[in-house]
């Protein structure tokens, strides 16, 4: 990006040797001025959503300044975005070698979608994952790692146990990140069910006649429920359901090198943060349309958490 561009990261990196990708356009041959346009409108279209008015589905049809100001910067998100998968579809067909080891997101999604005409995605399918890939992933789990900094912060004898589990691991694989650290995993997962980065409600349709509860729901209702109250609930979580308390996950205390093998402890909880234990801790969603990103989350929390403490 540009010196005189001062808005949002159009991408960023991970790199855990020999693993490396770049979220986001990466290195797609993107001018200069493409890259000055996709950070000045991202980072429009970002600030707008904070709004809820902007979440109305007729909001952008209005004949206003603002709305046609929004409209024309999701535009040219889109034009980049499609240009980018339509250069790499060229590629492809040339039989150009892509780099499919360290390439981008958009780049694996556009490989990815190759196996058949009807399962392929379309370019403005893969366009909006990558959106949507960077629009999640740049507020919510900076703000589930300052939620844990501050829980960190409250309580020393957590924070110490954080640490001597840190200290014991040697290396910073992906391995590691993924599969080991069971007592920081349950941390940053007590964390989240108190304080989800995305507090508010998750709506879903019904595709067909359910029953929920007492209630028989018909198809195609909205129904919305909401992540933060399910945190606090003393129904789903008992009387201590407002105390931080990481060891819930744990099933019987847990400990620094301990593997992380998803076994459940008694009360059906697991520390493996991807888990939504029976539709309870929902920070990351649940069921076919959880969060995208939940592993990348992942690593990317245990990664800052690991170089922070290890010191």
């Amino acid at each position: 990006m540009s010196k005189k561009n001062p808005y949002h990261i159009i991408s960023y990196h991970i790199i855990y040797p020999p693993y490396q990708i770049s979220i986001g356009f990466g290195d797609e041959g993107i001018t200069a001025h493409q890259r000055d346009q996709i950070g000045y409108n991202f980072d429009k279209v970002s600030r707008a959503t904070e709004s809820l008015w902007w979440l109305l589905p007729w909001s952008l049809s209005l004949p206003t300044k603002g709305a046609r100001a929004l409209k024309k910067s999701i535009q040219e998100l889109h034009d980049i975005g499609n240009e980018m998968c339509r250069k790499h579809q060229e590629q492809l067909a040339k039989g150009v070698d892509t780099g499919k080891a360290t390439g981008s997101l958009l780049r694996a999604l556009c490989e990815a979608s190759e196996a058949s005409e009807d399962e392929r995605l379309s370019d403005t399918l893969v366009t909006h994952n990558v959106y949507a890939f960077m629009g999640a992933g740049n507020d919510t789990t900076s703000t589930a790692l300052g939620h844990v900094a501050v829980m960190l912060a409250r309580h020393r004898h957590v924070q110490e146990r954080v640490r001597k589990e840190i200290g014991e691991i040697k290396d910073l694989t992906f391995d590691a990140l993924m599969s080991e650290m069971p007592y920081t995993s349950a941390v940053c997962k007590e964390t989240m069910r108190l304080f989800p980065p995305l507090w508010g409600a998750v709506g879903r349709h019904t595709t067909q006649r359910v029953r929920v509860g007492g209630a028989s729901i018909a198809k195609g209702v909205a129904l919305i429920g909401s992540t933060w109250n399910m945190g606090v609930n003393a129904k789903v979580w008992g009387e201590d359901c407002k105390k931080f308390n990481p060891d819930r996950f744990m099933g019987g205390g847990g400990g620094g090198g301990e593997k992380i093998n998803n076994e459940k402890n008694k009360s059906g909880l697991s520390h493996d943060l991807t888990s939504h234990d029976g539709y309870r801790a929902l920070a990351f969603g649940g069921g076919v349309r959880s969060c995208i990103g939940k592993h990348l989350s992942v690593m990317e929390m245990k990664a800052m958490l690991f170089f922070l403490l290890k010191k």
